[in-house]
């Protein structure tokens, strides 16, 4: 952005179908998981600006929900991987390199399928969702990073909303 270029990063370490993707500080990540095949870690790579490559880092532990149809969201070295389809709540260090399941949250889960997530106040919101036209969600959830606890708020979205983006990127 600052160049006013549009660049090509190298390829990802491995393919990516429906990946989650967030950024913190220069360093891009990615969250995939082989929905197909439930024996099968679910990864998480990271992609350095400065460095310029691709690296994997820690796998979700083998006892985390799915991430299927999650979002992400940077938070204070931290990366939260929230909502989709079996309602995880995952914190990755980025310093310690390692994994944490944390309280999921409390609506049904299609309620957050596809939804998405920001962060403001030391709070995640996890915003719509649903797969089908009858599931999609106008509920608004939110956790408090420092006491690991969910709350469904009494605000809504609009209208009901599903395959919502929203990304705070400070790459460049």
């Amino acid at each position: 952005l600052n160049s006013q270029k549009c660049e090509r990063i190298p390829d990802l370490l491995e393919i990516q179908f429906f990946p989650i993707v967030c950024s913190s500080g220069k360093t891009l990540y990615v969250v995939y998981n082989d929905n197909y095949n439930a024996k099968r870690p679910i990864t998480l790579q990271s992609y350095d600006n400065g460095a310029p490559s691709w690296q994997f880092k820690a796998p979700l532990p083998d006892d985390c929900p799915r991430t299927q149809g999650s979002s992400m969201v940077a938070v204070d070295n931290c990366i939260y991987v929230v909502g989709g389809a079996e309602k995880i709540n995952a914190k990755y260090n980025i310093n310690t390199d390692t994994w944490t399941l944390l309280s999921r949250p409390h609506l049904a889960s299609k309620s957050h399928w596809y939804g998405t997530a920001g962060f403001l106040k030391d709070k995640i919101y996890l915003c719509g969702g649903g797969w089908f036209a009858s599931d999609v969600s106008d509920d608004i959830e939110e956790y408090d990073t420092k006491s690991d606890t969910w709350i469904v708020s009494k605000l809504k979205l609009p209208k009901k909303l599903t395959f919502l983006t929203v990304a705070a990127v400070n790459f460049l």
